[in-house]
């Protein structure tokens, strides 16, 4: 049962965040933003930002469609453990100034959420 549970919690964090991403993505391409800038993500911005972004959301939603089906089970820890990469070194050991205890509780809740999803991610792949 919290196989199960881990198994769903990680499924549907992950579309989440890849349609998140995707939203960002296709909004920041059809602004043209060429001042588009994430601070947790310091190594692109402009329109590679966006593409990279965009770029994530479909790695993503792949990535969580294939879980779901069965088909490729690898990928989707593969997938979480870059994701929660970034936010560690994103917002963790990079230069990223938190905006107040509320802004750095609610990062801490979303990577406690990847970390949780990474588990259930990993359920799948050692599923029978």
């Amino acid at each position: 049962m919290i196989r199960f549970l881990l198994r769903l919690f990680s499924y549907l964090f992950n579309a989440g965040l890849s349609l998140a991403l995707l939203a960002l993505g296709v909004v920041a391409l059809l602004a043209g933003a060429p001042g588009f800038k994430l601070d947790m993500i310091p190594w692109w911005e402009g329109a590679a930002l966006a593409k990279v972004v965009l770029a994530g959301g479909l790695v993503g939603a792949i990535a969580t469609w294939c879980a779901v089906r069965g088909s490729v089970k690898g990928l989707l820890p593969v997938w979480n453990l870059v994701t929660l990469g970034v936010m560690v070194f994103g917002y963790y050991l990079g230069s990223y100034h938190f905006g107040g205890m509320e802004e750095f509780r609610t990062i801490l809740w979303t990577t406690a959420g990847n970390v949780i999803a990474f588990l259930g991610s990993l359920s799948q792949v050692f599923r029978k």
